[in-house]
This record gives structure tokens, C-alpha cells and sequence, in this order.
């Protein structure tokens, strides 16, 4: 357990784990719920952004991926892949936790 981390009341199912260019942690999971969520630490575990839902149902109970990446404008954003009713869905942000 992360010190200050905020605890899940739902089983955690899969979970993602990704190290930015700029050391932050990124933390994902899915629920049994079918949701989504998030936690980013810093490089000595201290919580930047509590746990935060990031996709609010519809995710299967299936593994997901996410990894950093740099667009060709040299923007840092993340890219997130989990299923949805049996497709692949993938989306990008910048912060972590709004994706488009």
C-alpha cells in the first residue's frame, strides 16, 4: 500500500503500470465494476494525484496496456489500451487522467 493513497472498495482485476520521461508513476486498474482508475506518484512513492476515475464503467475484465510516449511535435502524452464490449479502445492525454 502507497502511503496516502486512497483504498478501492472493488476488487482490482488488471492493473498497468507505467514510468514517464519525468519519473512520475502512473498506476492503472480495473474494477469489478468496470471502471477504470488512476493514481500517479513521484519518483519516492509520495501521491501527486490520488485515485481518480479515469474511464466510469464499460471496461471488460480483460488486461490493459499504457505506456509514455512523444507525439511528433515532441509533447509527452500517454497511451491507454483496454477492451470494451470485446474491442480495443485506445486513448491519449497529456495529464494522465482526462483521455480523449
Amino acid at each position: 500500500t502507497v502511503s496516502g493513497a486512497t483504498s478501492v472498495a472493488s476488487t482490482v482485476l488488471h492493473t498497468a503500470l507505467v514510468v514517464s520521461f519525468s519519473n512520475d508513476i502512473y498506476l492503472y486498474w480495473n474494477t469489478s465494476g468496470g471502471d477504470l482508475l488512476v493514481t500517479i506518484l513521484d519518483s519516492t512513492l509520495s501521491v501527486l494525484h490520488s485515485t481518480a476515475t479515469v474511464v466510469s464503467g464499460g471496461v471488460d475484465l480483460a488486461p490493459i496496456g499504457v505506456c509514455d510516449s512523444v507525439t511528433d511535435s515532441g509533447k509527452h502524452r500517454l497511451v491507454l489500451m483496454y477492451l470494451s464490449s470485446g474491442s480495443v479502445v485506445e486513448k491519449y492525454s497529456t495529464d494522465g487522467v482526462v483521455f480523449a
